[in-house]
């Protein structure tokens, strides 16, 4: 396939929310990515922080949130490529107004400014949460499949679905700002995620380790599910956005669609923390807590949660949510070939090297987690 991105200079790739836990990985994994090429490259990164990574002098930092529309139409000037990793997480039952504002109306407002200013590429980062039905296990299912749940497990995976559907729907828009060519989109789903500079998976349980609260392990080993570590989902961005790019795929086979990044065999949540934690110095107990308890539990956060948004906002994070306890007990494995076979993706690092560069990072970063 003919390249679809000006042969000059160097190809130019914008990505929003650049500094966020996934958003700075991609940026990494681009450079060298781009690096492995022999590709020039030109990075725009967008978002309401300064990144906390190394930039090259090359790099362009641009502070605005996806919500501006002026904002962004003036970052997507004289861009090939966009990665819109922009996005609000949220694990509980009721979704705040700007969940649907930022996965939603912001994505529309990045889809807008990609047909103004004549991107060439736009992917997204996209969830498994836009095709995760609570409480139903799945095995091997098709990760590229559109086949939607009747009913989305969260507020959250509610918008991130609204989001790929507006980003697929736009493949093949016209360029406004060009005579020919048009946009080209796919989205990229990812599974829970871990590694260096995580807030989530890892944090959390070392601080009740160190702090030497009582901890309850949750589910059983059956609940085997796929963890994507950062460095390969931020890798398959850079790797799929750059194939697209520089012609190397058959852009007719992948536009409009989604794909599902899968590293590796599906696991126990804890085989995939416990060695981490291990190597940082701390035990997890063996202690379990029984499923029904958890979900009592989790049922009542959750119903606690509802009553206080009665009176006002509330959408605490690293709560027992009936959603985040899903994830942990219900197996759930995903067919992730269809971006093997279509982009050429493999996964860069084992899970020896994951754990080992995971590890690295968190004996540096002792201030995240103590």
């Amino acid at each position: 396939m003919p390249r679809i991105v000006s042969s000059s200079t160097s190809l130019r790739v914008l990505v929003t929310g650049s500094s966020g836990f996934l958003g700075r990985a991609i940026t990494a994994e681009l450079r060298q990515e781009s690096a492995r090429r022999n590709l020039p490259i030109h990075l725009r990164l967008f978002d309401q922080r300064h990144p906390s990574i190394p930039v090259a002098p090359t790099d362009e930092i641009i502070s605005g949130n996806i919500l501006d529309k002026s904002a962004l139409s003036a970052a997507t000037k004289g861009v090939d490529a966009v990665i819109h990793s922009a996005a609000m997480i949220g694990w509980g039952p009721i979704g705040p107004p700007a969940l649907q504002l930022v996965n939603v109306e912001g994505t529309r407002n990045v889809v807008d400014a990609c047909v103004e200013q004549g991107v060439s590429v736009l992917a997204y980062t996209s969830s498994i949460d836009v095709i995760r039905e609570a409480f139903v296990p799945v095995f091997n299912f098709d990760g590229a499949s559109v086949a939607y749940p009747a009913q989305p497990c969260t507020p959250y995976g509610a918008t991130k679905r609204e989001g790929e559907q507006l980003i697929l729907a736009a493949d093949g828009t016209k360029s406004q700002s060009k005579s020919s060519g048009s946009l080209r989109t796919f989205a990229l789903r990812c599974t829970p995620i871990y590694g260096e500079a995580d807030p989530l998976m890892i944090p959390p349980l070392l601080r009740i380790l160190r702090n030497k609260q009582r901890y309850l392990r949750l589910g059983t080993p059956e609940a085997v599910a796929q963890y994507g570590y950062v460095g390969n989902l931020a890798h398959g961005h850079a790797h799929s956005v750059l194939s697209a790019a520089m012609g190397d795929i058959t852009l007719d086979k992948v536009g409009g669609k989604p794909f599902m990044i899968v590293d590796g065999p599906p696991r126990y949540y804890y085989d995939v923390v416990e060695p981490i934690v291990q190597d940082l110095g701390y035990m997890i107990p063996e202690d379990r807590l029984p499923n029904a308890v958890a979900w009592g539990i989790a049922k009542a956060t959750d119903l606690a949660i509802m009553a206080v948004n009665v009176v006002k906002e509330y959408n605490p994070a690293l709560v027992l949510t009936q959603a985040a306890l899903d994830h942990m007990v219900v197996p759930r494995t995903y067919d992730g070939s269809a971006l093997e076979r279509e982009f050429g993706w493999k996964r860069k690092y084992t899970y020896d090297e994951a754990r080992k560069r995971t590890v690295e990072w968190f004996k540096a970063n002792p201030q995240v987690w103590q």
